[in-house]
């Protein structure tokens, strides 16, 4: 196999060794754990602790020469209101060269991070971040430009009138041991669209370059009212801490003053009794009078979810002893809490961008966490319980390690990491040659007998009996709206059809057919339709599911009661397997739903020729039956499929069935499973699909393991088949996949 590129990750680590991992058995090589320990003081650790947070545009040097106003007069009075702050950490904005070298030996106890916008050194305005040295350690880094090239110093774009960056610092609390991304900012005073892109393209990079849920604090001046658009499109990601702080805002409201002073300044506590667009009102508005009372307020202190604001204050100060203030903006402040919990958040990647390995070659995954106390646990395996790996790193000591491991046959090795005592596991994997990956499933000598008999003698004995029932709560201009069921092996199936209002035989629609995925979730008892096409979403159940969630999760509670009286299981998933081939639950829903799709194609509004199927989860698990057993689909999409490779318990291996086909069965029942699962593993039913066919699997998805996704997908032998991987998705599928994979799906949509 092709050497890949290796991902580098930036760290301020020193080289030194720490723990080794354990030897492995069953054809498996030894793994090799290394660490290499961030160089910093050792924490001082308690579970909570403030963190005193602020946002001050401190007005360049060049302007106001010749007045009271110019940087000479007012610097002493600046550093002295910053030292009363008592800030840990802020960001400033219109800082030139010679400001930054004032203010850095003027308040040492703080560190400046930030270049300067034109050359990313010395010319032209930093938005700087300062932290206190004696507090926070600063695991990363940057700046970047507010541009569609980032990393080009100087770069402009959006019709930008000036020059933007933001300047940003991964910082560790030694007090806590926690980690936040504290990102600072000025945006362009001119356009409204520079100023949106930007802030947008802030959030996106913090997210890039701190682990998966660092919480993030996001200062600035950002040059709009929040009623404007960009700060509407920023308060849709973050939160504005005015606004969840748990004490009345003090100070006054307005934070840019233009050097205008007031004798009585508008309380912000007050401006928050007005509706949002009077106290943000622009003075050529109709609400002129009250834009003069209140001000501009154009300078933030944004947050992300589970950061507690204790407080937040503008300060109004003045100059001792005069009516002049140290600039044309107040300082903001804000008393915060990062979220408690022992659970670390961890970033991981492999040594292969595309995460995929011969047998026998090591994988490297490097681990890293922003945060400094606990110790990480970490273990390498299969997907199940044949161990590669274990070992352990003192986060007081190093906050990145790196761990190794390989199979030595094909598969899936899967990384999990947490901290002792917490809750929640980071998991990733990778791949060993997945494409030699087989089923263990035998495949029935009568599988194809037996299923044509089934929907022969259905349809032979039970006519299909399709009701609609108008929903007219959810029917629009658009389209109408059905329960629909249909007739099947003793008893009905039940889902929802909503059909465009001039669908005609002469106006015919392209038909899309769901299954939803198992659970609780609104997923699972309600659709959304779509305009111009026919949808159709079944359900596995034999009753209609309830529109509301509280009898929804009533019917659900009451379905758990039946199975396990009847069956002596706890899932209807595996309900019935133990006793016969016609009694496994999902037996009448393969044959029911096969059928409604039958009906629907059917109807003169349907185009045959475009008949698409969804389905993720339990849903992809239908699919690969219903692709199967029902030749009216033109296009098929699994999305990290259940129901496939249901024997591999037998062989060490798990399933894709979240609860086990076999051992999910009362010990009686298991002998009479095992004979059965055959006829309903998503692999036995892969090898008779024809249509063009997409699989996405998630190379961390611990429900349903990539090695059952894929011993499945091997299977396929239609002539248009793909698999997609989803590199570090667990069941959850990623969003940017789904869209590429559903443009392909519904492509014949827009003939």
């Amino acid at each position: 196999m092709k050497a890949r590129t290796v991902r580098v990750l930036l760290t301020l680590s020193v080289a030194l060794a720490m723990v080794a991992g354990c030897a492995t058995s069953g054809g498996r090589e030894e793994a090799v754990a290394r660490a290499t320990p961030v160089a910093r003081a050792t924490p001082v650790v308690r579970e909570t602790a403030t963190i005193r947070v602020g946002t001050y545009n401190i007005r360049l040097q060049p302007g106001d020469t010749g007045t009271p106003n110019a940087w000479d007069e007012r610097k002493a009075d600046m550093v002295e209101l910053i030292r009363k702050l008592d800030l840990d950490a802020f960001g400033l904005q219109e800082v030139c060269p010679g400001q930054a070298d004032y203010l850095t030996n003027s308040l040492p106890q703080y560190v400046m991070v930030g270049v300067h916008r034109e050359d990313g050194m010395r010319k032209g305005e930093a938005s700087p971040v300062f932290y206190r040295k004696d507090r926070f350690d600063a695991v990363k880094n940057g700046t970047f430009w507010l541009s569609e090239t980032p990393d080009v110093p100087g770069s402009k774009s959006w019709g930008t009138a000036c020059t933007r960056v933001c300047s940003w610092a991964l910082l560790r609390d030694r007090t806590t041991g926690k980690a936040f991304c504290f990102a600072n900012t000025h945006t362009d005073h001119v356009s409204a669209l520079a100023r949106k892109e930007g802030m947008l393209l802030i959030i996106r990079r913090m997210r890039e370059f701190a682990p998966a849920g660092t919480p993030i604090v996001f200062t600035g001046d950002h040059n709009c009212r929040e009623t404007d658009e960009p700060a509407k499109a920023v308060s849709k990601l973050l939160k504005n801490a005015l606004y969840v702080s748990e004490t009345p805002p003090e100070g006054p409201w307005r934070t840019f003053t233009g050097w205008r002073w007031r004798d009585r300044e508008y309380p912000a506590v007050k401006a928050l009794e007005l509706a949002p667009d009077v106290r943000n009102a622009r003075k050529d508005s109709p609400h002129a009078d009250e834009a003069r009372r209140c001000g501009s307020r154009i300078d933030y202190i944004y947050v992300s979810d589970g950061i507690r604001v204790l407080s937040y204050a503008t300060h109004g100060d003045t100059r001792p002893g005069t009516e002049l203030y140290p600039s044309d903006h107040f300082p903001v402040s804000a008393v915060i809490e990062l979220p408690r919990g022992r659970d670390a958040v961890f970033s991981v990647s492999a040594d292969r961008a595309d995460c995929l390995y011969a047998c026998g070659e090591q994988a490297t995954f490097t681990v890293s966490t922003p945060q400094a106390v606990g110790t990480a646990v970490v273990t390498l395996d299969d997907f199940s319980t044949n161990v590669v790996a274990r070992a352990t790193f003192d986060l007081s000591k190093t906050n990145e390690f790196t761990i190794s491991g390989t199979l030595g046959e094909p598969g899936f090795m899967r990384l999990r990491v947490g901290v002792s005592g917490g809750t929640k596991q980071k998991i990733y994997g990778v791949g060993f040659e997945p494409e030699k990956i087989r089923k263990t499933s035998p495949l029935p000598e009568d599988f194809d007998e037996f299923w044509s008999e089934a929907k022969r003698k259905l349809d032979e004995t039970t006519p299909v009996d399709a009701r609609l029932e108008r929903v007219d709560e959810r029917c629009n201009d658009k389209w109408d709206y059905y329960r629909i069921s249909v007739a099947s092996y003793k008893g009905r199936v039940w889902g929802y059809l909503s059909v465009p209002k001039d669908a005609s035989a002469e106006r015919k629609y392209p038909v899309r057919v769901e299954v939803p995925g198992a659970g609780k979730g609104k997923w699972a008892h309600d659709m959304t339709p779509v305009a111009g096409a026919v949808c159709l979403k079944m359900t596995a159940h034999s009753f209609p599911l309830a529109f509301d969630d509280k009898e929804f999760l009533r019917q659900y509670a009451e379905l758990e009661r039946e199975v396990r009286e009847k069956y002596g299981v706890s899932n209807y998933a595996v309900a019935g397997l133990g006793k016969s081939r016609e009694e496994f639950y999902y037996y009448r829903a393969f044959l029911g739903i096969s059928r409604a799709v039958d009906w629907v194609v059917a109807q003169p509004w349907a185009d045959k020729t475009r008949v698409t199927y969804s389905g993720g989860s339990q849903g992809g698990g239908f699919g690969l039956a219903l692709l199967a057993l029902n030749k009216n689909f033109t296009k098929g999409l699994l999305k990290v499929p259940a129901l496939s490779d249901n024997m591999a318990p037998l062989v060490g291996r798990r399933s894709g069935c979240g609860p086990c086909h076999i051992f999910g069965q009362p010990e009686a029942d298991r002998e009479t499973a095992i004979k059965w699962a055959p006829y309903f593993d998503g692999a036995n039913f892969a090898s008779r699909i024809t249509c063009p066919v997409r699989v996405l699997v998630g190379f961390a998805d611990d429900t349903c393991p990539p090695s059952a996704v894929y011993a499945t997908y091997n299977e396929i032998r239609a002539k248009d088949h793909a698999i997609v991987h989803g590199i570090g998705m667990g069941h959850g599928c990623d969003k940017k996949l789904v869209a590429q994979l559903e443009k392909w799906l519904y492509a014949q949509e827009r003939r």
